[in-house]
């Protein structure tokens, strides 16, 4: 008959409670570990760190001096809070700890885990009363839960509940305001390249237009966007506003503060687009002996 284990006499004679591959602190880095509840069949991987890094302050040193301590691996149980609170409950001879892999660095010690993890399949494993075989909610360091597979039996019944006078809005019905709502989002589905055109040509007649003079005599009429893409094109007036604070093309009175220290007056707004001939927009030079 095979020998029960006990936990007590197996760390007496070998210092820590790990069984499976042996703890070699000096050659790696860390290891993967299982964690087996015996009393119910459910597990948990994780990994742990032999050593920790810590910094000391030297007298007369720019530098903490880095040393390293041991993470008290040897009765390490998990970071699984759930097991931690079953081991105060119930105690620890329930459980058995196992070490998977010795890793040799901390990049290699995180590739494991997930490797071992995903091996093992932590999230959805099952057992025959379709219980998660694994505490794990967790694949590595990212948090999050597979979405749960609904069976048919359990649509069905989903939505049996909520058919006819058993659905919440049953015998309502929306108010005009929510009607004309839902018309307008129905109406921008699936809407042509020529609607869209259309749209986008009735919103750039809506565009406001306001009028710079120059007191050389220059006017400039157009669209704040406009404004600014001539303001790439003459530097020897615009510069200031192209790399200073006030590049906002929302906001008029900022260019209107940096053209008036450039000799420019802003005059307003002069209307909307579809108010405004083509062949007013843009810059128009004043002729040369004919100052405004």
């Amino acid at each position: 008959m095979e020998k029960e284990f006990n936990y007590k006499e197996y760390c007496d004679a070998h210092g820590h409670h790990w069984l499976g591959e042996e703890p070699d602190p000096d050659s790696y880095f860390g290891f993967v570990y299982l964690v087996l509840n015996i009393s119910n069949g459910k597990a948990y991987i994780g990994k742990k760190s032999y050593w920790g890094i810590r910094r000391k302050r030297i007298k007369n040193r720019k530098n903490r001096k880095v040393y390293r301590i041991s993470n008290k691996w040897e009765f390490y149980t998990t970071s699984s809070k759930v097991i931690n609170k079953e081991i105060e409950e119930k105690g620890i001879d329930d459980f058995i700890f196992i070490i998977l892999e010795n890793c040799s660095d901390k990049m290699d010690l995180s590739l494991k885990e997930i490797q071992w993890q995903l091996n093992f399949d932590v999230l959805k494993s099952l057992d025959e009363n379709e219980e998660k075989v694994f505490y794990n909610n967790a694949i590595g360091n990212y948090k999050f839960s597979p979405p749960e597979e609904v069976s048919e039996k359990t649509r069905k019944k989903q939505s049996d509940m909520t058919k006819g006078k058993l659905n919440p809005n049953y015998g309502k019905s929306h108010t005009e305001e929510a009607k004309k709502l839902i018309g307008a989002a129905s109406k921008l589905r699936g809407i042509t390249e020529e609607t869209r055109a259309k749209m986008l040509e009735t919103k750039r007649k809506k565009t406001k237009i306001f009028e710079f003079e120059h007191e050389n005599g220059d006017l400039f009429i157009g669209s704040i966007a406009e404004i600014a893409e001539f303001a790439d094109s003459c530097t020897h007036t615009f510069s200031e506003l192209v790399r200073g604070k006030t590049r906002d093309k929302t906001c008029v009175s900022g260019y209107a503060n940096v053209l008036t220290r450039k000799g420019w007056k802003f005059n307003g707004l002069l209307g909307l687009r579809e108010e405004i001939p083509t062949e007013s927009m843009g810059l128009h030079k004043a002729k040369k002996g004919k100052k405004k």
